[in-house]
């Protein structure tokens, strides 16, 4: 059962900027080379060094439910883009982040 704060946590609305966005692919990095090969989700540890990551850097108390509903957006728009690169609903400010995603889901759309 989650506490009061983590329920707060987890309802409290986090507005992405970039650079907020640019560091959470990049420890998404990070935590993907450390993880093990066969497991293909974080474990807690993993999921609470991102998070932490983020606190520390940007003062923004946030639950890895926000982190990982900022990665779902992303990879949703990343296949939409691996399907029709020129698709106009991808939005301008995707485009920055594709060779991160690039780095995070290469060996799933190369194999």
């Amino acid at each position: 059962m989650a506490s009061n704060q983590e329920e707060s946590q987890e309802n409290n609305k986090v507005t992405w900027t970039n650079e907020m966005t640019h560091t959470l692919l990049q420890c998404i990095i990070v935590e993907k080379q450390i993880k093990d090969e066969g497991n293909r989700f974080f474990n807690l540890s993993q999921k609470e060094n991102i998070v932490k990551k983020l606190d520390e850097q940007f003062g923004i108390e946030m639950s890895w439910k926000h982190a990982k509903n900022r990665w779902d957006n992303l990879k949703k728009f990343y296949n939409m883009y691996k399907i029709n690169p020129e698709n106009p609903h991808l939005g301008t400010n995707f485009f920055e982040y594709v060779a991160q995603l690039d780095e995070i889901y290469g060996d799933y759309y190369n194999a």
